[in-house]
């Protein structure tokens, strides 16, 4: 039996090479191919394919942006990523955006069809790079519950400066100094290998603990 597929992806030139060699599989039958991420979501309930082969850096809605709506509208659909970034932090935000497979951007055409043969039979697929980059965080994870090794004091920074809480704001609700605050903050980019605060803002989506409604406390009578 044949799984149904679409492919999303902007550049028609590499977008070509993979339906061509979908069209010419015996397992794979090819329902459509897109050019931006909502003309996808448009077409991807008509009917529901089995298997997304999307860019990540599809224009219009982006790759992670369209999962995480299809994950909703089109719950059963097993995604498969393109992306030119395949190193740990990007992968594990793609995982979590649920998606079965990923492979690099300057795989052939073949690779993304043995991808989808992969996914279509119940495996995922991801790159040997961070496969081993997720096997050499493991330790850190055990330790502390996150894969980069984050102490719970840098947790909590993290969350106060993606919130957009200047380091002064942060020294006086941790009730630290603004010089600690900046060593956390320096020990945080640099166990995330991030370079701005917008990927910092994907890795504390993942990571942070949602903060629990606060309920207000009861009230004491005294006699």
């Amino acid at each position: 039996m044949q799984s149904t597929v679409v492919v999303a992806d902007s550049f028609e030139l590499m977008r070509s090479g993979i339906v061509h060699h979908i069209e010419g599989s015996a397992h794979l039958d090819l329902i459509c191919e897109c050019r931006t991420g909502y003309e996808t979501l448009k077409l991807c309930g008509q009917p529901q394919p089995d298997l997304l082969l999307v860019d990540i850096e599809l224009d219009g809605l982006n790759g992670q942006g369209l999962l995480d709506r299809l994950a909703v509208k089109c719950p059963e659909t097993r995604g498969v990523a393109m992306a030119s970034d395949t190193s740990m932090l990007p992968v594990v935000s793609m995982l979590n955006v649920g998606v079965s497979g990923i492979v690099p951007r300057q795989a052939s055409a073949k690779d993304f069809v043995h991808a989808l043969y992969s996914v279509a039979n119940g495996f995922g697929f991801l790159p040997v790079v961070a496969l081993n980059e997720i096997v050499t965080a493991q330790p850190c994870f055990n330790k502390t519950g996150n894969i980069f090794g984050l102490s719970s004091r840098e947790l909590e920074v993290l969350e106060y400066c993606v919130d957009g809480k200047s380091n002064k704001l942060v020294a006086h609700e941790l009730r630290i100094s603004i010089r600690t605050v900046e060593t956390h903050r320096a020990n945080i980019y640099k166990k995330t290998k991030c370079r701005d605060m917008e990927a910092l803002k994907d890795i504390a989506r993942n990571i942070v603990p949602s903060k629990a409604p606060k309920t207000p406390a009861a009230t004491r009578k005294f006699a």
